[in-house]
């Protein structure tokens, strides 16, 4: 299955889905068929049992500022243990920049209950405190 041209993963153990992602990357940057593409690609990196989810997260987290307002899309979700994954498994790839615009949203988490995903925004905004982003 393939959205605009880009393979979208097709169960959470298509690592070749997710290595042919790759080829629409290069030194000028994500290929606009791939960031087309990452909404449907964030469906795969809510769960850290995937194989499949580290790999597409370290990919995806390279687009930058592009993935913040799918990123805050997600975050704004009910889906406690999605958004949980989706700080455990991407935010932390994320370039700093973008991590930065997502402070408020991390913070919002954080502040709004005492969940798995609340725990994961606090930990990671603690550790952006480190390096001065929020």
């Amino acid at each position: 299955m393939s959205s605009v041209g880009v393979s979208i993963p097709t169960d959470k153990d298509d690592l070749e889905s997710v290595n042919s992602l790759e080829s629409y990357i290069d030194s000028n940057g994500y290929d606009a068929a791939l960031i087309d593409a990452i909404p449907a690609l964030l469906n795969w990196v809510v769960d850290l049992h995937w194989q499949i989810t580290q790999p597409l997260a370290r990919l995806l987290a390279g687009a930058g500022n592009v993935l913040v307002p799918h990123i805050r899309q997600a975050l704004e979700a009910d889906d406690d243990d999605a958004k949980f994954a989706l700080i455990k498994s991407l935010l932390p790839w994320v370039e700093r920049a973008a991590l930065a615009l997502l402070a408020d949203d991390l913070q919002r988490i954080a502040s709004a209950s005492d969940s798995g995903a609340a725990d994961a925004a606090r930990d990671l905004l603690a550790e952006a405190k480190l390096l001065e982003l929020h």
